[in-house]
């Protein structure tokens, strides 16, 4: 027993020296954000790791294991959601008791890549080595997993296939009212596509998924012409094979054959037109011109002896309107000398409005300069009470300590004392822990500070409590005296 009491001693000593060290205080550009749970280390030598599983599985992401707490649950998820993909929770527990050096910060920043590439994919962490499973199209994205997983000293593997891809195929056939669709594709998604722009009586008999399927935009480009094919054409054929678009069929008008010329002509994929306009529809289109053209000869003879009739009609008339023409002259004479009275009263007001305008500037002018002073007044009064006290919060809550209420006290008498000013009390944290908390963590410690202002008298509306989270750094956080530093409470006077 004697031989325990110094080893509990030095134990002892330690705890209040951890205690002491984490004393949370806000100064005036400090604030001190709750500290991250550090795992506990078994009291065996042999340290016990996390282990977890993530795995393709109908079109998201499950994920499965023992991990130390919710954070670095949280570290994943926002990885996977930053990829535009989803995250359930499969059986995952809990042990604060497990160790993890870098298999979490190594996962966030291959999880991007495996998501975009990786086909029935799986990533395991077991025993400290994290190995990847999975399908790519290209080698290249293998290559790039790789290089990912080497800057890590973590122990890995790499499991990856490449599967060749070939394009998708498919044909549509408009036989009258019968429509047929066939062909392969990658994805349901694809198939929704074009069925959408589709009519509803379209067969889908012989319509298949394949995996490792190309689209290369056929899928895009065949739903911006579907609709103009369905409308115009009477019997037609679209076609995506060996990598082009072939278009076959009828139109009945010229215009609908320059319109999916144009169309055509804006897809970015190659594209074989075999349309052509109706022969039958042509013909009786060529002998409308012709009818046409024999009725626009006609009316243009019967428009010039309309012209010689209205010109003589315009000769008698100009007669009478130059007698009128003077008349209006006179009576124009009269008004343009009545505007020139009205223009020189309209100057003479201006003249007073002016007049009253630099009266009115100069006063502002003046009150300005009030403002002013009264803000830099404010400010310095400010800036010694914060020289004498700080503003402090309770160790990793957003309660203040007796210290930081005297001080808020002594600011509400400094604020009562100018009743025009506003202010904003801004929040700032280092880069310790995720964005979301470090937001949180900032905006719950200035809204204790603006509740307390208000209870002491401060009217809420001349307050703005702003927290920034880690947004804005006074220096770069790369060591500890940085961090304490870009953790502060800022008090902004408006309008300076």
């Amino acid at each position: 027993m004697k031989k325990i009491w110094p080893w509990l001693l030095l134990l002892l000593l330690l705890i209040l020296l951890c205690i002491w060290t984490k004393k949370d205080s806000i100064y005036q550009n400090t604030l001190t954000e709750i500290p991250r749970n550090t795992p506990k280390i078994l009291t065996k030598n042999v340290p016990h790791y996390i282990n977890y599983q993530i795995q393709q599985l109908d079109g998201m992401y499950v994920l499965d294991g023992n991990l130390t707490n919710e954070t670095q649950q949280n570290i994943l998820n926002d990885a996977i959601t930053s990829a535009s993909a989803t995250l359930k929770l499969g059986k995952v527990t809990e042990d604060n008791t497990l160790i993890d050096r870098q298999s979490i910060p190594l996962l966030h920043n291959i999880l991007p890549h495996f998501i975009k590439y990786y086909k029935m994919g799986k990533i395991v962490y077991k025993d400290n080595l994290l190995e990847v499973y999975g399908n790519v199209s290209d080698p290249k994205q293998q290559e790039e997993m790789k290089k990912l997983l080497q800057k890590s000293t973590l122990s890995t593997r790499d499991y990856s296939h490449v599967v060749a891809s070939i394009p998708i195929d498919f044909i549509i056939i408009k036989d009258g009212s019968n429509i047929d669709f066939r062909g392969t594709f990658e994805k349901q998604e694809q198939i929704n596509t074009l069925y959408s722009v589709l009519p509803s009586r379209t067969s889908l008999a012989h319509v298949s998924q394949g995996t490792y399927r190309i689209d290369n935009g056929a899928v895009l480009a065949s739903s911006k012409i579907l609709p103009l094919v369905m409308k115009t054409y009477s019997n037609s054929e679209l076609s995506y094979r060996e990598g082009k678009l072939y278009l076959s069929g009828m139109v009945d008008k010229d215009e609908d054959l320059k319109r999916m010329e144009y169309l055509l002509a804006q897809l970015n994929i190659p594209v074989v037109n075999h349309t052509i306009i109706n022969p039958v529809i042509q013909a009786k289109i060529k002998r409308l011109s012709e009818i046409q053209k024999e009725k626009e000869n006609k009316l243009a003879q019967e428009k010039a002896n309309r012209i010689a009739e209205e010109k003589a009609i315009k000769d008698k008339a100009q007669a009478t309107l130059n007698a009128k023409k003077e008349q209006e002259a006179k009576a124009l004479a009269q008004q343009i000398a009545q505007q020139k009275i009205k223009e020189q009263e309209a100057l003479e007001r201006e003249r007073a409005r002016l007049d009253l305008a630099r009266e009115r500037a100069q006063l502002q002018a003046v009150q300005a300069l009030n403002q002013e002073n009264t803000i830099k007044n404010a400010k310095k009064d400010i800036s010694e009470l914060l020289s004498l006290g700080n503003i402090e919060f309770q160790v990793a809550k957003t309660s203040l300590t007796e210290q930081g209420k005297q001080t808020l006290d002594k600011l509400a008498t400094v604020l009562s004392k100018y009743p025009d000013i506003d202010l904003e009390i801004a929040g700032h944290t280092d880069s310790d822990g995720s964005a979301i908390f470090n937001q949180k963590l900032s905006q719950s410690r200035v809204d204790t500070v603006k509740e307390h202002l208000v209870i002491k008298g401060i009217p809420a509306q001349r307050l703005t409590a702003k927290g920034y989270g880690e947004s804005n750094p006074l220096v770069p956080n790369t060591s500890n005296a940085n961090k304490q530093k870009n953790r502060r409470v800022e008090l902004n006077i408006q309008g300076e």
